[in-house]
């Protein structure tokens, strides 16, 4: 909140809504407001009065010029999943939910991980999941992948950690659970186009923000970093990049751990 330096009156969109806890902070500021989700989910367990808008960030200066007045003061983006898409989510975002199907669609529309686990050609699992989830079982995962769907379908979370687990006979519980990360992590971006997304919500961010407005940005893994970083390297002529440190006064839960903060000024 103190990144986008909020006071009465100014303008901003939350392009990452989830639950809407950023979004009401920066209304009980006096900020102006607009969320973007991606979720439909999400946005119809919302029930409080700020406008959100069901769309991907990846379209944010359409959506911006199609329901606010240009230009606005920041923009937010917090990536990745909100713990409710974790936990509840039915769709195979975590490797716990054994039952659920394997999914991994943010807007349910689209390609889901099982359809294209089974559809894409043994090259291509190979580079998406080595880029993906940088795990040192890449090449032996897809050969499990491949061995599977020859005879297998693909339906739930469980029948892609048994191939998991069969690429990783000797790990402890620890290391499998450390490539069910990674592997459910490179899917789960492959199937949203993430990347793609990221690169074009900050390019649109940039069109619409003002003159010494912000755009703040929260990380949550090293492959949404560099991207980040890279696009600030590639944007420097439009952009004034600020490293922030953040403290907490509280303890953090374990997934915040490993939250980057980056902050933009526009020039």
């Amino acid at each position: 909140m103190e990144a986008l330096n909020i006071s009465k009156g100014k303008v901003f969109i939350d392009a990452t809504f989830g639950q809407g806890g950023h979004s009401e902070e920066i209304k009980s500021l006096g900020g102006i407001v607009l969320g973007i989700e991606i979720d439909p989910d999400q946005v119809k367990k919302y029930n409080g009065n700020i406008t959100i808008i069901n769309g991907s960030f990846a379209d944010l200066e359409k959506i911006a010029k199609e329901n606010i007045t240009l230009p606005i003061d920041g923009v937010l983006f917090d990536f990745g999943l909100s713990m409710v898409q974790l936990k509840e989510g039915n769709r195979g975002f975590s490797y716990r939910s054994q039952d659920d199907p394997l999914d991994m669609r943010m807007s349910n529309r689209g390609q889901t991980v099982a359809e294209y686990l089974h559809s894409t050609d043994g090259e291509s699992l190979l580079e998406d999941i080595m880029k993906y989830s940088e795990d040192v079982y890449s090449q032996k995962i897809v050969d499990n992948i491949l061995r599977f769907r020859s005879s297998n379908k693909f339906e739930k979370v469980s029948d892609l950690l048994k191939v998991l687990d069969e690429a990783m006979p000797y790990s402890d519980l620890r290391d499998r659970q450390k490539t069910y990360a990674r592997v459910f992590q490179a899917l789960r971006m492959v199937i949203n186009n993430e990347l793609g997304a990221i690169t074009k919500g900050l390019t649109g961010a940039i069109k619409i923000v003002k003159s010494g407005g912000r755009i703040v940005i929260i990380t949550f893994h090293s492959i949404e970093d560099r991207l980040v970083k890279k696009f600030a390297r590639d944007h420097k002529a439009q952009i004034n990049y600020i490293r922030n440190s953040v403290s907490s006064s509280r303890k953090l839960f374990k997934f915040e751990r490993s939250a980057t903060l980056r902050v933009f000024t526009k020039l």
